[in-house]
């Protein structure tokens, strides 16, 4: 017996398109859920593989020099080429190299960085 004043869920609802979507958000947060608390047991519970780790480490820095390298040597040259004449109009030309080497590291570091994580 439904108690008053209760809605009672429909068959047509159970079968639409918003309930289907419904559906795959909430099973999509429980994988993500339970991704999160295996990550979390598998990180804190041994053994721990601290070779691997190293040597994987090793593996990606070693394979990412030549694309740091390459960018690195693309961006100073366009910092070069855009800044040269205005550096030249207040007669700082002197000071290219290391404007050049300073927004590499401050500014340029970071996009570096994040080419050899993606």
């Amino acid at each position: 017996m439904p108690v008053k004043g209760a809605k009672v869920i429909n068959e047509d609802f159970i079968g639409s398109t918003y309930f289907k979507a419904l559906r795959l958000f909430f099973e999509s947060i429980a994988d993500v859920t339970r991704f999160i608390m295996q990550f979390f047991r598998e990180v804190f519970l041994p053994p721990y593989e601290f070779s691997e780790f190293l040597s994987i480490s090793y593996k990606i820095g070693y394979k990412s020099l030549p694309l740091v390298i390459i960018t690195g040597f693309i961006m100073g040259l366009v910092l070069t080429v855009q800044s040269r004449p205005t550096l030249v109009e207040f007669g700082a030309e002197s000071w290219l190299p290391a404007m050049v080497a300073i927004s590499i590291i401050r500014e340029i570091g970071p996009v570096i960085t994040a080419l050899i994580f993606a």
